[in-house]
This record gives C-alpha cells, sequence and structure tokens, in this order.
C-alpha cells in the first residue's frame, strides 16, 4: 500500500515543462475515463495515419503537446506513454512516466529497457504499470524490473546475472543509462534524455556521459544512493529531488 503525500500527489497530477498541452489540454479532456479505452482509440488513430501513409497523428501530437521539444521524440511507445501520462494527468489521475526493463521473451533472464506509465490506483493505494505499446493493463511484477533493482544486483557479483539492454546499451551500462533516465521521468523531465543524446549537445551530465567503468568512487556512491532511494520514491521523493541536482551537474 502507497499512501500519497500531498506534495507527490500534486506533483504528479501537474504537467511538466516539457509535457504540456497548455491550449490543447480540452482536446485530451475528451478521451475516456477508461484506460483501455484510451489506448484502443490511439492506436486507431495512429495506424489509420499510418495506412494512410501519413505520420499526421503523431506529427501533430508530438507538436501540439510538446511544441519546441517535438523533434525530440524517437519511439513509437515514447509517444503512446507520453500521450496517456498527458490525458490522465489532464483527469487529475496521478501518473508518471517510467523507464523500466520487461521481459518480454518471458524467459526472466533477458530484460530489456522502455517506457511505462505508472497509474495510481486511489482504490488499492497502489500504483500500478500500463505498457502502452503493447496493451499490457496493470503489467504483472513478473514481467518488470526497475533500472534500481537491476543496477543493484548487476553491480553485485555474487547474484546471479541478466541479459539486459536498452537502446544501444548492454549490462550494467544499460542500467545505469536507464536508472538515470527513469529519474528523469520521476522528476516530470521527460524529455531531457533525448537532447542529451544528440552527439552535437555539449551540456550532458557528467555522470550521463561517463561509461560506467569509468565512475570514480563519489560518483559510483552517487549511483549507488540513487538506486536506493528509487526502490521506493515516493517515501524518498524529497531526498530524490535533492539528489537529481547532483545527476545534472555539467
Amino acid at each position: 500500500m502507497v499512501i500519497l503525500k500531498d506534495n507527490v500527489r500534486d506533483f504528479y497530477t501537474s504537467f511538466s515543462s516539457t509535457v504540456n498541452p497548455k491550449e490543447e489540454k480540452d482536446k485530451l479532456d475528451l478521451y475516456s475515463n477508461e484506460i483501455q479505452e484510451i489506448i484502443s482509440e490511439l492506436k486507431i488513430k495512429y495506424k489509420a495515419t499510418k495506412n494512410n501513409g501519413s505520420n499526421n497523428f503523431k506529427e501533430n501530437f508530438v507538436y501540439n503537446l510538446l511544441k519546441e521539444n517535438a523533434e525530440e521524440i524517437l519511439f513509437d511507445n515514447q509517444v503512446y506513454t507520453l500521450l496517456l501520462s498527458a490525458i490522465l494527468k489532464s483527469k487529475k489521475v496521478p501518473c508518471r512516466t517510467r523507464c523500466m526493463f520487461v521481459d518480454y521473451e518471458g524467459r526472466g533472464s533477458s530484460f530489456t529497457g522502455t517506457f511505462l506509465c505508472q497509474v495510481y490506483d486511489e482504490n488499492q493505494k497502489d500504483w500500478y504499470l500500463v505498457d502502452v505499446a503493447n496493451s499490457y493493463i496493470r503489467l504483472p511484477y513478473t514481467k518488470y524490473k526497475t533500472a534500481s533493482e537491476i543496477y543493484l544486483i548487476l553491480k553485485d557479483q555474487r547474484r546471479p546475472m541478466y541479459n539486459v539492454s536498452y537502446r544501444h546499451w548492454q549490462g550494467l551500462l544499460a542500467a545505469k543509462q536507464l536508472l538515470i533516465e527513469d529519474t528523469n521521468m520521476l522528476m516530470n523531465n521527460e524529455i531531457i534524455q533525448e537532447k542529451w543524446l544528440k552527439r552535437d549537445v555539449k551540456n550532458k551530465p557528467y555522470i550521463y556521459k561517463k561509461h560506467v567503468n569509468d565512475l570514480d568512487v563519489t560518483e559510483q556512491e552517487l549511483m549507488y544512493r540513487l538506486a536506493i532511494m528509487l526502490l521506493d520514491p515516493d517515501n524518498n521523493f524529497e531526498i530524490i529531488c535533492e539528489t537529481y541536482k547532483d545527476i545534472l551537474k555539467e
């Protein structure tokens, strides 16, 4: 059971600076209150535009919702997740985008980093995960692991090793990058990592640029503390906000 503090609830029912529909909010309010219906409608519209040889749905949504950040979006599942999150926030449902590892093969040993929407259930007083791209509502706990879990497991050589990947990264490096990106999501800073990925962008956090094997003792301790805090992001919300400032240092 997770009882949300007022400041945490307010934070996750508020639009971020990068994902904010502004004058487009009325369009989001037209969507159903049922998550399954929202996803179905999004996919019908998206498939229709793709079948017609057009990406207008994606382009229009990304432009309207993100404005100057529109060009940063890379993946369809990221588009779906951000849109679902925006629709739910417009209805004042606490939700947040997360970066987690999902076991799509069902073997329990191979995990792929992806974007998920985490929604708060007022009746059960707990969060549940929605894999929008694959239409998984209430993703089972056996199907995913958090970035912090994988990072801590891979750092402990005495534990079983998992085959993990995210974007073009593998292993512990993938876990480190996803852990930082998951922190971005928890801080409602959902697009910033897309800017960091561009080679010509110089203002990247030093801890993001470094290979995991090149982190010094202080940086390793920072990542370890971050991983521990993200095991319980709601109760550690305030200290995560403070630690995030160190993560963003260039």
